[in-house]
């Protein structure tokens, strides 16, 4: 096998090579580095149906009822959930100061059988478990004839 490596013609020299291998090398470190925000954890969600109701459920533990928005978008709901945390640490002795600010924003977008009647829909939040709980609709399902 190594014979027919030797058979191709060589169109760079081994620094070309090398150069490639550090690009490489530093984009690996970069997004290591960056894993915690490309890969945030998104919450659990769940959506089932009852005779009368579509419930949605989204565990969302240690936020706050405050940092919670639902949009309703047609037969569309957007969970967003927003934090901004600000840390400040002073030492006088070793005449130090650190100041830190985070903001985190995670949503999810859940696609419901039928539209979604505002005036209907109501929303727990308890033990870090959002509940919204909207009607079914009752408007048959409209079909539109192919021309």
């Amino acid at each position: 096998m190594s014979s027919e490596k030797n058979k191709f013609p060589k169109l760079f020299d081994d620094t070309f090579y090398d150069f490639v291998r550090s690009v490489d090398s530093y984009f690996d470190k970069s997004f290591k580095q960056l894993h915690h925000i490309l890969h945030r954890q998104m919450f659990h969600v769940e959506v089932y149906e009852t005779d009368s109701h579509v419930v949605v459920e989204a565990e969302l533990p240690g936020y706050k009822r405050e940092q919670i928005q639902i949009e309703l978008l047609g037969n569309r709901m957007r969970i967003a959930v927003k934090q901004n945390t600000m840390t400040e640490v002073v030492d006088d002795k070793n005449n130090n100061y650190h100041n830190e600010q985070s903001q985190e924003h995670i949503e999810r977008t859940v696609t419901l059988p039928h539209a979604i009647n505002e005036k209907d829909v109501k929303a727990t939040f308890q033990d870090g478990l959002l509940k919204v709980i909207t009607p079914k609709s009752n408007r048959p399902t409209r079909y539109i004839d192919i021309d």
